[in-house]
């Protein structure tokens, strides 16, 4: 078993101060005879021997590693094996597949493009020594160790995609889907074997269809569960639906940021890939005419088919990875290491499509303990690292895009797998928006209505249950319409979050804001509250094959108040001057394409999932 010992020879660092500079110290003995008795700054050179796992070391970790895994495994089966259930044996990772997922120091290439070498050869080549690289969240990850390891429990945050929230595209017969089998609660129970059932928390905020762009847009989720100490970003299985420029750039922007946020985090790219498994139908609509296919031998040499894009993911943002000092596990390396000649069981690393079934999350989540164990070896030098010359990791600055609210002033969302109604609508037949889940408890606000159905909903409403409106006061608008406080920030932002999808019933909505003001007669009135009576009309149906939540951005602090907001410019807003107003969001009918085609019976539905202010 691997433990954690006294502090080696290399504890006796010395630190001096140099000017505005701290610079390292090591005995002579761990370094060349040259350096006796003198003590001397720590080089490059010196930092890599420190940093080096012997061939012996890799091996105990590995040996540790899956005796882990084994151990949960066998216990998960006895007391809940619906949630370990797959089609076929488990697999392990051996000790070069494990050492394959670790970034080495001074970024060596990750990737071997053209290489003679089949994927199936490199992963059975021995263990090997290895330099770990030392960024800045290992450094962070050694720090947390040190001061909460048997102390107090450690927190990470996992966000993701659909794979993470632990969805399977074929599922053993009896086995469960969901975050109980997905691989953050797999590594939650791994380092809980390891650890202590209270040594550490792993927080699952996952969602389907999300991608680096998604997280940038829900900074403010993240932000609300901070401090944390440890954040794992997967987003490398949706990555394959957008250019690896723009991959590129949402990845530097969100671990730029994920690195400053308050606490100072570590974060760890989580790599991953995808396959269509046996589904050459899948294939066929991803990939075209560079469809891919290998055979397995094991497995009476049924194909495996594969898209080349889908494992450039981790390539396309490995620049950006190294320049925000962000560590990374990459199942992909550890797997298929080589892109053009995989290993022939393929499909067995990865039974699925989109959503492997269970074995793969737990694969995954070994290459993360893994990484945690090599970090724990090094924990001394780390933390001396980190404390003596963190200050010399500089991050780079990244612009954030207009969507992320990092204040967020109004915060409304629908979290998947959260019941729980964020704007407490009343539950009456006075509006079509109704809160539930349409998807794998996927929640949000909905409006769905034909315009058969509009009539007869409008029939059975009562007068107590209508509102008036300014911009439109018939008993239609009124239906289908929600309203709801909001607060406006300084900054003059309005992130409206809907449903973006290829279902045809998708239609638009129309966004605007208000206050009731009273009239001369003295009655009220619901008021805009910009000049010109400003309205935003909102799409939710793209033609690309997809089911996504997307980020609207109105742009606030472009419009003029009206005289009764007594405000001339969105300066004088302050926290605790804030304007509290309405905001209104009605679905228009016979937008969708359905209803387009039939007026009458067809559907439009617009599906709200979140509303930020800032």
């Amino acid at each position: 078993m691997l433990c954690r010992t006294s502090k080696p020879r290399y504890a006796a660092l010395l630190s001096a101060a140099l000017a505005a500079f701290t610079f390292l110290f090591i005995d002579d003995s761990m370094l060349n005879k040259s350096i006796q008795n003198t003590a001397r700054p720590m080089t490059t050179g010196m930092k890599d021997t420190l940093m080096t796992l012997s061939e012996d070391k890799v091996i105990e970790i590995c040996q540790e590693t899956n005796r882990i895994v084994a151990e949960t495994r066998d216990k998960g089966m006895l007391s809940k094996p619906e949630e370990w259930i797959q089609s076929f044996p488990f697999l392990n990772l051996n000790c070069n597949q494990l050492l394959l997922s670790l970034q080495e120091q001074n970024g060596a290439p990750d990737e071997m493009i053209g290489t003679t070498l089949a994927s199936q050869e490199i992963i059975d080549m021995p263990a090997r020594a290895f330099v770990l690289d030392d960024n800045l969240s290992l450094r962070r990850i050694a720090q947390t160790f040190e001061e909460k390891l048997g102390k107090e429990k450690i927190k990470i945050l996992v966000i993701g995609g659909s794979m993470t929230t632990g969805g399977i595209d074929v599922k053993a017969p009896g086995a469960v889907v969901g975050k109980a089998i997905a691989w953050p609660r797999k590594l939650e129970q791994l380092l809980q074997e390891k650890f202590g059932e209270d040594a550490v928390e792993v927080v699952n905020i996952a969602l389907g269809g999300a991608y680096e762009e998604t997280w940038l847009e829900r900074l403010d989720v993240i932000m609300s569960l901070s401090p944390v100490d440890i954040i794992l970003v997967e987003s490398a299985v949706n990555d394959q639906n957008h250019p690896e420029g723009k991959v590129s750039e949402w990845s530097h922007q969100l671990l730029n940021v994920l690195m400053k946020l308050p606490g100072k985090p570590a974060v760890m790219s989580v790599e991953l890939f995808r396959l269509a498994s046996t589904v050459e139908r899948d294939a066929n609509g991803h990939c075209g005419e560079n469809k891919k296919v290998v055979f397995d031998p094991q497995n009476s040499d049924e194909p495996c088919f594969y898209c080349e894009h889908w494992w450039y993911p981790q390539t396309w943002r490995n620049e950006v990875v190294q320049q925000n000092s962000v560590a990374r596990a990459s199942y992909r390396d550890s797997v298929w290491p080589s892109l053009e000649q995989p290993p022939l069981n393929l499909c067995q690393y990865w039974y699925g499509l989109s959503h492997p079934q269970i074995g793969t999350h737990v694969l995954v989540a070994s290459t993360i303990l893994f990484q945690l164990l090599a970090v724990l070896e090094k924990q001394d030098v780390l933390v001396n690292l980190a404390s003596s010359e963190e200050y010399l990791i500089k991050l780079p600055d990244a612009d954030l895009p207009k969507t992320a609210c990092l204040n967020p002033i109004t915060n409304f969302r629908a979290i998947q797998g959260n019941p729980v109604d964020a704007m407490a609508l009343p539950k009456d037949d006075s509006s079509c928006w109704v809160f539930q889940s349409d998807s794998k408890d996927k929640f949000g606000w909905i409006c769905e209505q034909t315009m058969n159905g509009l009539t007869a909903s409008l029939d059975r409403m009562t007068s107590k249950a209508r509102h008036t409106s300014t911009a439109d006061t018939t008993d239609r608008s009124d239906f289908l319409r929600l309203q709801h406080k909001v607060q406006l920030g300084s900054e003059g932002k309005a992130l409206i979050s809907r449903l973006v999808s290829y279902d045809e019933r998708m239609g638009d909505a129309m966004v605007w804001f208000s206050v009731m003001i009273s009239n001369d007669d003295g009655s009220m009135s619901d008021a805009n509250i910009f000049e010109e009576d400003p309205t935003f009309t909102i799409d939710s149906w793209a033609k690309k094959r997809q089911s996504v939540p997307v980020p609207f951005l109105i742009e606030l602090h472009k419009q003029n108040f009206k005289d009764f907001m007594n405000l001339t410019s969105w300066d004088q807003i302050t926290e605790e001057n804030a304007p509290t107003v309405l905001f209104n969001i009605k679905l228009l009918t016979n937008t969708s394409p359905q209803s387009k085609k039939d007026t009458r019976n067809g559907i439009d539905k617009f599906k709200l999932v979140g509303i930020v202010t800032c």
